[in-house]
């Protein structure tokens, strides 16, 4: 049996041991790492850059990163994060 049929054989008979492993510390690190990225780098300007529902999709993406690591963020904070993510239109441009 090769390496890579012990390995299969391994999680599949286990499967809550493969649950344990990709939710261990070293995943939660990354997860929260990935969301802390997203949430310092998303920006709104406006619709020919980037959709308004590709932002809210990343935005929604982040609050569940958050929540699914046990560290989720209050309403308060979710509205302030929005609030400070979009740009003020330019002096003289439309609404």
């Amino acid at each position: 049996m090769d390496q890579d049929a012990r390995e299969e054989a391994k999680w599949s008979s286990q499967p809550e041991s493969a649950c344990a492993h990709y939710q261990g510390a070293g995943n939660t690190t990354r997860r929260i790492a990935e969301a802390t990225r997203l949430r310092e780098t998303l920006h709104y300007k406006n619709e020919r850059l980037l959709s308004f529902g590709t932002f809210l999709s990343k935005i929604q993406h982040i609050f569940n990163l958050f929540e699914e690591e046990d560290e989720p963020l209050t309403e308060l904070a979710k509205f302030r994060f929005l609030d400070g993510k979009r740009s003020e239109p330019s002096v003289g441009e439309q609404h």
